[in-house]
Parts: C-alpha cells; sequence; structure tokens
C-alpha cells in the first residue's frame, strides 16, 4: 500500500524524474571519465613529453568539469523540486480523507498522533523521493560504471580491491531490516509526545485551575525521555552502518596501495594506471558509504509511508455510492424515522431502539429525556454523522442514505453539543466559508442568536479575532455563535442538541423565541433536557433507554402524569429551590 501510493504520486512527476536521472547519468559518465583523462595526462604527456597534448587534456578536463557542474544543478532541481510536489501532494491528499472519515476514527485516534502523520512522516517521505532515490540511483550508476573502468585498468587489481567489499550486502540487509523497525517506533514515539504537547496547550485551564502542572510536567518528560530513547536506539543502528562501510572501503584502499605499488614498481600496470585507479577506487567509496544513508533514508521513508498508508487505507464508510439519487432543486424539511434501530459499532446495546417517529414540514419537535437516553444520537443519524440502517431516516420520503452527502448537510443547520470554533474573526465563525452572505445578514443571525450586542461591544465587533476554540468568548457566547452560524444558511431543517446548556432557562427561553421567526420555515428538532424551554413545541418526544416512551404535546404529556409529567414536577421543584 505505502508504495503503491509512493508510486502513484512519482508517475505524476514522471517528467521531471526521468530529465533528472538522465541529468544524473550524464554526471555519473563525466566523472569516471576523469580519472581516465588523468591517466593520459600522466602516461602520455609526463612521461613521454610534449605540451601541444597536454593542452587538449586540460581542456577536455575542464569542459567535463563544466558539464559536471551544469547537470549536478539540473538533478538537484528536477529531483527536489518533484520530491516537495510529492508531498504536497500526499498531504493534501491525507487531509482530503481525514476531511471523509467518519467520527468514530477520531474517537480512537490522537490528534498528536495525526499531526506527526502529516509532517514528520511526510518530510521522511519528501527526504527519500528526493535525496533517498537520487544518492540510491547515483550509487547504482557509480557501482555499474566505475569497477568495469578498473578492469579496463586491471583485472586482477580489480579483483584485489573488491574482495573486502564482499559482506557489504549482508551488513546492509541485516541493519536495514532493524533500521526499519526501530524508525517506526520513533514515529510513533514521536505521535505520542505531540499528543502530550497538544493536549496539554488544549487543556491548560484545567491544568492551572486544578494547580496540576508538576503532574502533567511529569507526563511530558515521560514521553519525551521515551522519544530520546527510541531515538538513541535507531542511532546506535544507524551508527554501525557508516563505520562498517568506511572499514571495508579503507580496507580495500589499503589492498590497492601494497598491491597496485607493487605491480607498478614491477612494470605490470603504468604509474598513469595506478593513479587512475587509485582515483577510481576513492570515488567507488563516496557509493559504498552512500549506501547506509540510503538506507536509512529509504527505511525510514517506508516506515513513515506505511503509517501515511495506513490512514489512507481506513474506510471512509459515510460516502456518496452507486444508490445516491439526484439532489432535489428544494427541501421541504419532512422527516420520518421508520423503526429504527441503531447500534455504534462496538456498542453490545443499541442506542435506540425501534423508533417511529414523523415531523411534518415546518414542525418544531424537541426530544427530551435523561443523559444516555439517545437525544444526540437520533440527530447525528439525521445529518449522517453515522450512517442509519437503510430506509429507516427519511427527509423528504427519501433514505437519507441516498441523499448526496453535500447536498444533505448543506439542507441542515446542526448545532452539536461541543461547539467548536476556529481562530478567526467573528464573521468567519458565522459564515464559515458560505460565500455570498452579506453583514447585515451576520447581524441579523447573531441578533436572532441574543448576541449581536456583546459582539458590537468587542474592539473591532465583526471583525475581532477570537482566540484558538472561541478561548475569548464565555461558554454561553460560543455557543449562540454557534447556533448564528447554523441559521445564517437558512436552513431546511435546524438540529439544535442541547446547545444552550451553558446559559441559564430563561436565556434560553429568550434565544428559542427569538429563533421563532428565522425558523419559521424550516423544520427545527430541539434536544434538551430543560421542559421549561419545550413547551410551546409542536410535538414532544421523549426518550428513555433508547425508545419513545411518550409523545405528544405539553399539556398531553401533563395530563398523561407518565414520565414527561414526573420530570416536569422534579424540574420545578428545582426551579423553586434556586429562586427560594
Amino acid at each position: 500500500m505505502g508504495r503503491a501510493l509512493l508510486l502513484r504520486h512519482m508517475r505524476r512527476n514522471g517528467r521531471a524524474f526521468l530529465l533528472g536521472s538522465l541529468s544524473l547519468i550524464l554526471v555519473n559518465l563525466a566523472d569516471v571519465s576523469l580519472p581516465l583523462v588523468l591517466k593520459l595526462a600522466i602516461d602520455d604527456v609526463v612521461l613521454l613529453g610534449g605540451w601541444l597534448p597536454l593542452v587538449w587534456i586540460a581542456g577536455a578536463y575542464m569542459g567535463l568539469s563544466a558539464l559536471l557542474a551544469t547537470y549536478r544543478y539540473l538533478w538537484r532541481r528536477y529531483f527536489f523540486g518533484a520530491s516537495h510536489r510529492i508531498a504536497n501532494g500526499m498531504r493534501a491528499e491525507l487531509f482530503a480523507h481525514l476531511e471523509r472519515l467518519p467520527p468514530r476514527f477520531y474517537d480512537h485516534a490522537r490528534t498528536g498522533d495525526l499531526m506527526s502523520r502529516a509532517t514528520n512522516d511526510l518530510e521522511a517521505v519528501r527526504w527519500f523521493s528526493s535525496l533517498g532515490l537520487l544518492l540510491g540511483l547515483d550509487t547504482c550508476m557509480y557501482l555499474l560504471l566505475i569497477p568495469p573502468a578498473m578492469v579496463s585498468l586491471s583485472g586482477s587489481l580489480t579483483a584485489w580491491a573488491l574482495l573486502p567489499l564482499v559482506p557489504m550486502p549482508w551488513i546492509v540487509y541485516r541493519l536495514g531490516r532493524v533500521i526499519h523497525a526501530r524508525y517506526r517506533r520513533v514515529q510513533a514515539s514521536f505521535g505520542e509526545l505531540s499528543s502530550a504537547v497538544e493536549e496539554f496547550c488544549g487543556g491548560i485551564r484545567v491544568i492551572k485551575g486544578f494547580a496540576q502542572e508538576p503532574h502533567f510536567l511529569e507526563r511530558f518528560r515521560e514521553r519525551n525521555l521515551a522519544y530520546r530513547d527510541e531515538n538513541m536506539r535507531l542511532q546506535l543502528v544507524h551508527g554501525v552502518l557508516q563505520p562498517s562501510m568506511s572499514v571495508l572501503m579503507g580496507l580495500a584502499t589499503a589492498i590497492v596501495f601494497v598491491k597496485g605499488g607493487h605491480m607498478a614498481l614491477a612494470g605490470a600496470i603504468s604509474v598513469g594506471d595506478f593513479v587512475a585507479f587509485q582515483v577510481l577506487l576513492l570515488k567507488l567509496g563516496w557509493p559504498m558509504r552512500a549506501i547506509g544513508f540510503v538506507v536509512n533514508l529509504y527505511q525510514r521513508g517506508t516506515a513513515s509511508l506505511a503509517r501515511i498508508a495506513g490512514v489512507l487505507a481506513t474506510p471512509a464508510e459515510i460516502a456518496d455510492g452507486a444508490d445516491t439519487d439526484h439532489a432535489p432543486a428544494r427541501v421541504e424539511g419532512h422527516i420520518e424515522v421508520r423503526d429504527l434501530t441503531f447500534r455504534y459499532p462496538g456498542a453490545d446495546t443499541p442506542a435506540l431502539e425501534h423508533i417511529a417517529l414523523e415531523i411534518p414540514p415546518g414542525a418544531t419537535v424537541a426530544v427530551v429525556g435523561p443523559v444516555g437516553a439517545g437525544k444526540s444520537t437520533l440527530l447525528e443519524l439525521l445529518v449522517r454523522l453515522y450512517d442509519p440502517p437503510p430506509e429507516t431516516l427519511l427527509l423528504d420520503g427519501r433514505c437519507v442514505r441516498r441523499w448526496p452527502i453535500a447536498r444533505l448537510r448543506r439542507a441542515i443547520g446542526y448545532v452539536p453539543q461541543e461547539t467548536f470554533l476556529f481562530a478567526d474573526t467573528v464573521e468567519a465563525n458565522v459564515t464559515l466559508g458560505l460565500e455570498g452572505v452579506g453583514r447585515e445578514t451576520v447581524r441579523e443571525a447573531l441578533a436572532r442568536a441574543q448576541l449581536l450586542d456583546e459582539i458590537e461591544q468587542l474592539p473591532d465587533g465583526l471583525d475581532t479575532v477570537i482566540g484558538e476554540r472561541g478561548v475569548d468568548l464565555s461558554g454561553g457566547q460560543r455557543q449562540r455563535l454557534a447556533i448564528a452560524r447554523a441559521i445564517v444558511r437558512r436552513p431546511a431543517v435546524l438540529l439544535l442538541d442541547d446547545c444552550l446548556s451553558a446559559v441559564d432557562a430563561e436565556t434560553e427561553a429568550a434565544i428559542l423565541e427569538g429563533l421563532r421567526e428565522a425558523i419559521a420555515d424550516c423544520t427545527a428538532v430541539l434536544a434538551t433536557h430543560r421542559l421549561q424551554v419545550v413547551r410551546n413545541a409542536d410535538a414532544i418526544v421523549v426518550l428513555e433507554h433508547g425508545r419513545v416512551v411518550e409523545h405528544g404535546r405539553h399539556e398531553q404529556l401533563l395530563a398523561r402524569g407518565g414520565v414527561y409529567a414526573g420530570m416536569w414536577r422534579r424540574q420545578q421543584l428545582e426551579h423553586e429551590l434556586e429562586i427560594g
């Protein structure tokens, strides 16, 4: 999977890799030719005499050097440019896939680990696809060109010189496998460290509020030390690989000095042959040393590719399929729930059981019940954060699974329990990418959410940049801004999931009263545990243990004296005690 991913992105940059490879081949040919030109200079000019040939040879040497400089620039440009485009393409693909993944993926994935895959791992892949491939090709070309050139000077001396290099493939194979395994542990440890930092920054107010700085500092220290130790274990192996290559090359060089010097003194080879052979062996030393670096980049790159591919292999689950219908031009907002039973993946008991419900267009329906009754689950299924069983949840007579996801969610204004705001202006948080929204429309939405007066008191009004996650606003302000974000879209269906828990009941009632005109033409489903604010709903659905236990208007449910009436009496008593 990882290699297929890399090859797919490399094919998109095939021209750059082809031109870079051709430039590298020309560099290698010119570089291997230089010692042979040096041999001619020594044997044919210095030993035999004459200045004119020396001028021609010097010119050839300068020409080859200029060729080397030109094409070295070109292969750097092509290889490194392509690697940046590959990393950019992979990063875009990873981010787009993360957007498509269902909420249950994020229930288990750690933010810091995902950040590590999108940064550190992609950087390792970039280095492998640039310097790693470049050095790999460079090493292969030198190994193909230098030994034949050495043989052309002396076959027997070549055999002696290459003898110490025989164990090298086995060393590279054995240590390469260890590097791969240890680098994966390094990246996993870095993900844990990133998660610790992200968690610390996100929860700094809680940490300070409970005076837990020493505890979290110790947790960070443990993960920081673990990351250091994993890197040290990796470097121990990598540190063995490079010196091993150098020792073998040093042994080969010593053999050539002794054996080659003896052959030159005996007249078996010329002085030019001896000098050129020694230069070629020194040039062979570069790919031998580079092998260790290439192996390191390869193992790091493939380990990181596996981590990236692991995320990309996670199925999106909720996606448009072959049975997706064309979206209608207008959404009426007619909701039907037909014997809906839903169980979260991995759960033993269903969150909803045999729910049957019909909400006509334009109606306002309240869903009430204790914590864990299934209120939020029902709303999440409506907006397809999770997929309901086929034909159990319909919008305008069509199963929500057959709606194009983008069209379905554009038709729904959803305000979840946990409000998330971005580190941007108030206006940008309200519009959230919606184009063509005027400032007056934004002000109107804020006014209906009972927030406009407070926003206008901020230093820059709508242009005020709120902190990360809206940290500069109170909890109630964040929730009301999220409501404004939903209604500014003029949705056909508005889902409010206990989204005013941070305001008092009176303020909640005032906000809902202000929303009446805004939601007059849309279907509204309000999940809440506060019964005081749902008295005027067209219908109230009471959930308990995932089942509908009562259904009717406020007065009807009170008259029945059932679950709803009991909840109402308890909340009224609590309210009276607070006043008292």
